[in-house]
């Protein structure tokens, strides 16, 4: 099984590639897929110590946007019950208090924060 820092949910392109900069610049490993489908196929494969997500992202390929961090949170943790899970985000924080035992960043927060916020849960035990 292959393994990474870092398993990024995220279907806007400029925000992956400033993603993958600041996080791979900080000496972690990094691995983006951009649809709901692309993560349940590479969660058969790899793993990651921290799972980021946004909160809303195709459920496939050539698909609308819809609200499926909640589906994608579930999957992961059917895989990876212990799983770290970073929900990086410009949807309200609200929609996301019904996922258990996970960290929510706003979208309007600096990459360095984003960095920082990463080692703090890659620490965490």
């Amino acid at each position: 099984m292959e393994k990474y820092d870092i398993i990024h949910l995220e279907d806007d392109h400029p925000t992956a590639f400033l993603c993958q900069r600041a996080i791979t610049k900080a000496g972690l490993t990094y691995h983006n897929v951009q649809t709901l489908a692309e993560l349940e196929q590479l969660l058969h494969t790899a793993a990651a110590d921290l799972y980021i997500l946004d909160g809303s992202f195709p459920l496939q390929p050539g698909v609308c946007k819809s609200f499926l961090a909640d589906r994608a949170t579930g999957k992961i943790r059917n895989l990876h019950p212990q799983a770290k899970i970073l929900i990086y985000s410009g949807n309200n924080p609200e929609k996301f208090d019904d996922l258990p035992h996970v960290e929510y960043l706003g979208k309007d927060t600096s990459f360095d924060d984003l960095v920082q916020k990463i080692h703090s849960l890659l620490k965490q035990g």
